[in-house]
């Protein structure tokens, strides 16, 4: 029940209307890939123990914000302080003792205008004697749909190294991220050409984060720097 009401709020705080501006040029285009498409790439934000030590299920939820300074522009409604909010679902399971799949979706809704499912593979090869330092390695791919008008596919990598205690831990990665937009274009497109057009980009990836934990339950906040920063709340249980 609680991780219900949890849901329903976080769906009604959600801030984001997606719809893009028309007559697009590749600039402007690449700008709004850079921007959307790379910051909507999948996230590691679980702890660093793999879940697969426990044969672990973890359900969360999350608030994702996005910084859109730089293409507020060709956004039709970017609301306040050029801050896009918005949330997703993330469900995990532990496979074996060292490799965990994840899958994360964002439902579409007309005032969101923006759905999205992904899937990661998070793999530790390594573990201190004292299974206080792990390290690991996050294989992930998406695709998110921009009202219609821009879909995007994600793919990257990351290694991934974290401090885990029994109430708390802390992680860091870099990695590489890249992400391919489909413009559309015809007469309800949004492209300067009238055209379908495409457009990629690729970046380094580096986030921070820290989980905290009790009982089943757990809070992640994490740092992501694309192009641009995100800004993640996640809350979640984990059996």
């Amino acid at each position: 029940m609680l991780y219900l009401l949890s849901l329903i709020t976080a769906f009604q705080m959600s801030h984001a209307e997606f719809r893009l501006t028309n007559n697009l040029n590749a600039a402007d285009r690449t700008q709004l890939v850079k921007t959307l498409g790379l910051s909507t790439s999948s996230k590691n934000l679980t702890s660093v123990k793999p879940l697969g030590s426990d044969n672990g299920l973890e359900v969360s939820f999350m608030m994702e914000m996005m910084d859109i300074d730089n293409v507020s522009q060709y956004i039709t409604s970017p609301g306040d302080n050029n801050f896009l909010y918005y949330p997703k679902i993330l469900i995990g399971k532990g496979l074996f003792e060292r490799a965990d799949i994840f899958f994360h979706f964002i439902p579409y809704t007309e005032s969101l205008g923006l759905s999205e499912v992904g899937a990661m593979f998070r793999y530790n090869f390594f573990r201190s004697s004292q299974n206080l330092f792990y390290s690991s390695i996050l294989l992930h791919g998406s695709s998110a749909n921009f009202n219609n008008q821009l879909t995007t596919r994600n793919i990257g990598g990351d290694l991934l190294m974290g401090l885990d205690w029994e109430s708390f831990a802390l992680f860091s990665g870099i990695g590489h991220a890249r992400s391919v937009g489909k413009f559309n274009g015809g007469t309800f497109g949004v492209t300067d050409s009238m055209n379908n057009q495409q457009e990629s980009t690729a970046t380094l990836h580096v986030s921070l984060g820290a989980v905290f934990r009790y009982s089943i339950m757990s809070l992640t906040l994490s740092y992501d720097r694309y192009d641009e920063e995100v800004y993640t709340a996640k809350f979640g249980f984990t059996w």
